[in-house]
């Protein structure tokens, strides 16, 4: 069966989406003194996140560029085995070879 989406996605959406907030959340909830440098915590929250993402948005990438190569692959075969058909039509239509 050929799904239009994949449940891989879905996952790496949802790891984006985790990664986002754990970027984002030491400034939403205010754990993060507005004005004042990075606290550690804030730091470890954006590399973390930042990792998340990344990897997500790689998952995604190839996904997508593996998706692109398969169906390259199959219209390359559908357009050689059109070739072969209509190169195999009856015997009685191809010239005798002299």
């Amino acid at each position: 069966m050929n799904r239009a989406i994949s449940p891989g996605i879905y996952a790496l959406l949802l790891t984006f989406v985790a990664g986002l907030w754990i970027v984002i959340s030491p400034f939403v909830l205010e754990h993060q003194p507005a004005g004042a440098g990075w606290t550690r915590e804030t730091v470890n929250n954006v590399a973390a996140g930042a990792l998340l993402i990344g990897v997500s948005l790689l998952g995604v990438f190839l996904y997508l560029a593996l998706a692109l190569r398969d169906a390259v692959r199959a219209a390359n075969e559908r357009r050689l085995a059109e070739a072969v058909a209509s190169d195999d039509g009856p015997a009685a239509d191809r010239p005798e070879p002299a």
